[in-house]
């Protein structure tokens, strides 16, 4: 399988990788586990976190073009909670939709 933007491999596990950076106030890296060893799998969760990501960046320029005050910690806070909200959500479902729940069609 060809490699997955945003995402490495660490002990047999994927994880998305993403550069936040906002003027001086923070350039860093910000890292979720992607839950799961299945590369077709983190495929799919790492292109929805990227497209969150997008969103938060794009929420976090307005509000400070806006001229609401933030700093480094509390971008980073921003995105770490959207990120782990959006793939809690995904895993959730999946589990939920699963062939052995109790839900499932």
């Amino acid at each position: 399988m060809s490699r997955i933007p945003h995402v490495y491999r660490r002990d047999g596990r994927y994880i998305f990788r993403r550069r936040i950076h906002f003027r001086n106030l923070i350039s860093k890296p910000i890292a979720v586990a992607l839950q799961t060893a299945a590369p077709k799998l983190a495929r799919q969760r790492a292109a929805m976190l990227s497209a969150r990501f997008a969103i938060v960046k794009s929420l976090v320029k307005e509000m400070m073009e806006s001229g609401t005050p933030l700093t480094g910690a509390e971008i980073e806070l921003l995105f770490r909670k959207e990120l782990e909200r959006e793939l809690s959500g995904h895993v959730q479902r999946a589990f939920e939709d699963g062939e052995w729940s109790s839900r499932a069609r």
